[in-house]
């Protein structure tokens, strides 16, 4: 804003004054005291240059603006892939442009009076000049149409080779290069600390809203049948299908949301728990639902032991009171 504030007003002033802007200024460079003048220039040009650094103020705008912020860091990250990229398309393109200069040597060696090669000469005329040719045409520099039709001289298989080329360029290498700058943009995005605040904020501002809704009495609980009233609002569907929240029936939701067990939902558990099951399963989640089962199982190999020995327990003593039937002593000292 100051920027555009600062240009308007830098344009108006122009406007209105035109070229006397710059009369202080030769003023000073063709006054009578010329050494004086000029140094006033230079104090001038001082000043100027430390009005330019002002801009620096600018980078204070990285912790404000998000997106201006996201930005930057995207490109950041992108530095090292982009050091790499440039390297294996050089290589590529050093490759190729080997095989085209040493075509078109050979040809000019065989012939050395062939006129019709002066334009392969001027596209592919050595390896460094045949390396611009194939950078351009790789990014679309100019038409490299004529770069083809100047290796027809040469030989139809090596203009069909630079198609081959520009073909494998366009839709191979700059795709998945791309491809690998917006997989590095996203996870910078998805890593930084502060996106990842924002995030968390607005899906808490999102569920307050939402809680505003389904707390028709304002007591700050939510009963079963008020959850069944507002589970079939578009609004209330359309909020769980944004959280990944898909439930059958709303009873199932209300229990998945009920962390306590008391049949009534606070805000504090609606929060956690929509915080909890928003979005897919995550590691951590599939290593304590691991964890949990393996505790669960325990427990049930646990009981089938003590199952297994108190029915050891009750058939020694069914054979034994089968075996004394007779004695009333001994059957009441079993007992």
């Amino acid at each position: 804003i100051y920027a555009i504030l600062f240009t308007l007003e830098m344009a108006i002033r122009f406007i209105a004054a035109g070229c006397r802007v710059e009369l202080i200024t030769d003023f000073m460079e063709h006054g009578e005291n010329v050494s004086s003048g000029a140094s006033n220039f230079r104090i001038l040009r001082v000043l100027r240059i430390t009005r330019m650094l002002h801009v620096i103020r600018s980078v204070r705008l990285i912790r404000v603006i998000h997106a201006f912020r996201e930005l930057i860091l995207s490109i950041l990250d992108t530095t090292r892939q982009l050091g790499w990229a440039m390297i294996l398309l050089l290589l590529i393109i050093y490759s190729f442009s080997i095989l085209f200069t040493d075509a078109v040597s050979n040809e000019q060696l065989t012939d050395p009076q062939r006129l019709d090669l002066s334009n392969a000469q001027q596209y592919f005329g050595g390896v460094f000049i045949a390396c611009e040719t194939l950078f351009r045409a790789c990014l679309s520099g100019f038409d490299w149409v004529d770069a083809a039709d100047a290796l027809k001289p040469v030989g139809e298989v090596w203009v069909q080779l630079f198609h081959i080329y520009v073909a494998f360029c366009s839709f191979a290498v700059l795709n998945v290069i791309t491809g690998v700058f917006v997989n590095s943009a996203i996870k910078t995005r998805e890593k930084d600390h502060e996106t990842l605040v924002l995030h968390v904020q607005k899906f808490k501002d999102l569920v307050g809203k939402i809680w505003n809704k389904l707390d028709t009495s304002g007591d700050g609980q939510l009963t079963i049948t008020e959850f069944e009233q507002m589970f079939k609002d578009p609004d209330m569907q359309a909020f769980f299908e944004a959280i990944e929240v898909n439930a059958v029936d709303a009873s199932t939701l209300f229990d998945s949301l009920d962390a306590d067990g008391d049949h009534l939902v606070s805000y504090e558990e609606f929060c956690q728990r929509c915080t909890q099951l928003h979005g897919s399963a995550r590691a951590v989640d599939l290593f304590a639902l691991t964890q949990q089962n393996g505790k669960v199982w325990d427990e049930v190999l646990s009981l089938k032991t003590q199952q297994q020995e108190s029915t050891e327990c009750l058939k020694f003593i069914s054979q034994i009171l089968m075996q004394h039937m007779g004695d009333p002593m001994l059957c009441v000292q079993v007992s």
